[in-house]
C-alpha cells in the first residue's frame, strides 16, 4: 500500500485466513511527511467478508494516531 508518513502513527493489515481473524507485524511510521510503500506479505487471504461492510480485509490503527493511505493493492501469488 501507498501513504503518506504524515506523523507517527502505527498500522497493520487486519485479515481473515479462512479460520480465524489474523493480523500482520506493525508498520511505525516515522512523520518525515514522505510518500511511502509498504509491502505486506501474509500467507492466506480468505474473501469471506468478516469486516463491518463485508470487507474482507482492512488497515488497522494503533494507538491514537490519523494515518493517511492513498492506495492498498493485493495481489494473489500462484
Amino acid at each position: 500500500g501507498t501513504f503518506v508518513d504524515a506523523n507517527k502513527a502505527r498500522w497493520r493489515l487486519e485479515y481473515s485466513d479462512g479460520a480465524a481473524l489474523a493480523v500482520t507485524s506493525e508498520i511505525t511510521n516515522q512523520g518525515d511527511a514522505q510518500v511511502k510503500t509498504a509491502t505486506l506479505f501474509i500467507p492466506k487471504l480468505a474473501a469471506d467478508h468478516r469486516f463491518p461492510g463485508g470487507v474482507d480485509f482492512r488497515l488497522g490503527i494503533v494507538g491514537n494516531e490519523d494515518a493517511e493511505f492513498t492506495m492498498v493493492r493485493v495481489l494473489k501469488r500462484d
